[in-house]
């Protein structure tokens, strides 16, 4: 069983791990990125946003960050409205027993998202952001 997510272990990936993700990107991309986290303790400890102040300056949002968490809105949320549903639904086409089985199809599925997929969700997000502005934050749903 993987250990529990805690601000230290999250503080040794965003040290380490997410470094080492991260070098194959190109720098102009990285000066683009946003890091953004859920409501997760571990996201939000103390250790986590030293590290995100220290390396990521502004470009970081999460509960006491320097840019706050928005009100929960799965319809504007790219991992709510898409990468989820997506993996779910490979990921469950069959029944699972083991958690084996459940890894190896959870790494099968995200294998399976193209760059196309991430381009038309990104065109969604856009599109559901602009709903969103033009309802003056109402209900949008309709509209999609």
């Amino acid at each position: 069983m993987p250990a529990r997510l805690t601000g230290c272990s999250y503080r040794n990936f965003l040290e380490t791990d997410l470094v080492e993700l991260l070098e194959n990107v190109p720098f102009n991309v990285r000066q683009q990125i946003f890091f953004q986290h859920d409501g997760a303790p571990a996201h939000a400890s103390l250790q986590a946003r030293r590290i995100l102040d220290a390396n990521y300056p502004n470009k970081w949002i999460s509960r006491g960050g320097p840019i706050h968490w928005p009100a929960r809105s799965p319809d504007l949320t790219l991992l709510d409205f898409f990468l989820w549903g997506t993996v779910k639904e490979y990921v469950y086409q069959e029944q699972i027993n083991t958690r084996e089985e459940l890894e190896e199809k959870i790494i099968e599925a995200f294998a399976t998202i193209t760059e196309e997929m991430l381009l038309n969700a990104q065109q969604s997000l856009i599109r559901r952001a602009r709903l969103c502005i033009q309802c003056d934050g109402g209900h949008f749903e309709h509209l999609l």
